[in-house]
């Protein structure tokens, strides 16, 4: 069995928000409500919070293994540093960043989207990684190798009010392909507060 441990260079966003689930919701859901900035979101329960401020939410996703994380995903709320800026902007400066960490960025979707009625910005793209490579045998960890690994991430950007609301999934494992599913789902969940 393969282990990695990957280190995640943050190319994350300027900022973000996301809402919260339907009335009646799934045991399996929990609701994050940010009152500071009014807007909410659910995530599935077996997502893990390590952090939970009114600036930023992150959540680790449970991995293909017992002893991995299958990913991480960030909400960040943010001011752009030109009081002039617009979506446009921020997303120009999103792509820069990433294309600036990697000549080798593959760019799988890049067009408009909407968060809970506001527009938004879509990027979904293949980011490569260092990472170390050890392989178990017999309960022992053998040498480790160094492997460059894609992580899969999708992102959405919106501007409200001069703020920026970024929500990003990094997939880390194999099976972040898999967990777009459960991503679009939190994606839709988000709601301002009324």
């Amino acid at each position: 069995m393969k282990h990695y441990t990957t280190i995640l260079l943050t190319a994350l966003c300027a900022t973000c928000a996301l809402a919260a689930g339907p009335a009646t919701k799934p045991a399996d859901i929990v609701t994050v409500q940010n009152a500071a900035n009014h807007f909410s979101f659910a995530v599935p329960r077996a997502w893990k919070a390590t952090k939970n401020s009114p600036r930023q939410h992150v959540f680790e996703l449970p991995g293909d293994a017992a002893s991995s994380t299958g990913g991480i995903f960030v909400v960040q709320i943010g001011t752009p540093k030109d009081n002039n800026a617009v979506l446009a902007d921020i997303v120009d400066a999103k792509k820069k960043q990433l294309t600036d960490k990697s000549d080798k960025v593959k760019f799988l979707a890049d067009k408009e989207d909407q968060l809970d009625g506001m527009p938004a910005w879509r990027l979904e793209y293949l980011l490569p990684v260092a990472a170390k490579e050890t392989t178990r045998v017999n309960g022992k960890a053998g040498e480790a190798k160094d492997v460059t690994l894609m992580n899969h991430s999708v992102e959405i950007m919106g501007m409200k009010d001069h703020v920026v609301y970024d929500m990003v999934f990094v997939g880390i494992d194999a099976d972040s392909v898999a967990r777009l599913k459960q991503v679009e789902a939190v994606l839709a969940s988000f709601r301002w507060a009324k």
